[in-house]
Order: structure tokens, then sequence, then C-alpha cells
């Protein structure tokens, strides 16, 4: 994942929000976090926004069992089943929780520093590139309002949303500071 705007100062805001959601009890835990997992998280993305980035994040999720090996999902007709957690789900909750409080943290920082937006930019490669995503790639958007609208909403596709992007799972998007306020 190519953050551009990843540096001491976005890392400091991205800090600022996750501290901010784990006081107010707001941080999302993802149902394939084990119990353990569930404990140990706060401090593993904290670690990561510190000083590593999402793949940091995946390879200590998928340490000491921080991962459930099995969750409950519905079948064709609705019924619960068990299935096996996907071999990709420390790098999926990893990659699109770094890149939540990455774009919060740039959006925190614009706001900051008197910037009016953001831009929407590809930041990760994606196998089938959908049109209406690629059509969100260069909109700039109020800082101010995403921000907003990622601190109201903590839930998976709260980033897509936010950009416009519907059904946009793994979009690849992100964004970045505007040049010249």
């Amino acid at each position: 994942m190519n953050l551009v705007d990843l540096d001491a100062t976005t890392r400091f805001f991205m800090r600022t929000e996750v501290e901010m959601d784990v006081a107010a009890g707001a941080l999302f835990l993802s149902n394939r976090l084990s119990p353990s997992g569930r404990v140990e998280y706060p401090d593993l993305l904290l670690k990561a926004i510190d000083g590593g980035s999402p793949d940091t994040l995946a390879v200590a999720l998928l340490q000491n069992w921080r991962l459930n090996l099995w969750e409950t999902s519905r079948d064709r007709r609705g019924r619960p089943c068990r299935k096996r957690v996907p071999y990709n789900a420390a790098d999926t909750l990893a990659d699109r929780e770094f890149n939540r409080y990455y774009i919060r943290g740039v959006c925190a920082r614009a706001e900051a520093e008197g910037s009016q937006a953001v831009e929407v930019y590809r930041a990760m490669a994606v196998g089938n590139a959908r049109p209406e995503i690629e059509a969100r790639i260069g909109v700039r958007l109020a800082p101010r309002a995403l921000l907003a609208d990622l601190r109201a909403h903590n839930e998976p596709k709260a980033v897509e949303t936010a950009l416009g992007v519907a059904a946009g799972t793994n979009s690849g998007l992100s964004v970045r500071l505007v040049e010249g306020k």
C-alpha cells in the first residue's frame, strides 16, 4: 500500500484518532479476532501506526493465535454455518483499518493546516479495477466532512462509503494532501 503522506506528522494525527476511538469505546474490533487478539489489537494498531505499516500489523495479527480459525457465516439458504476464516484475513483487516486511520489522520492534518480539500487516489493495486471506483480517483473532498463521516462510522465498509464507492470493499483507494491549500 502506497500511503504517500505517511510521515511523522500524519502518524501523530493517526495515533490521536485511534486514541480517541479507544477512549470512547468505539474502536472497531473484528469478529475474526480471537479473544486475546481483541485485547491486544489496540496496542498492535498503535505500534503499527507509530512506526510500521499495514504489513507489520498483518504480521502481528498472524502471531500468537490473534485470529480465530473459524467463523460463523450463512449458507445459501440463510442458515448459520461454520467456515474457516479466509487465509488473507490478517492482510485484509490490517490494510483496511490502517488505511482508515491513515485517511482520518490525513483529514485531521489537512484541517489543522487549513487545507480545504484532500484528493482520492489509488493507494493499492487491485486485480479488477471497476469503472465506478476508477471514477473516484482525483476527486477532491472536504477533509472536515470526510473526517466527520469516518468518525461517525467505524464499520468495515466506512471508507468506501465515505469516499462514495458503493460496494467498494478492497477498492485500494485512499486520500492524500492537496498541494497549496
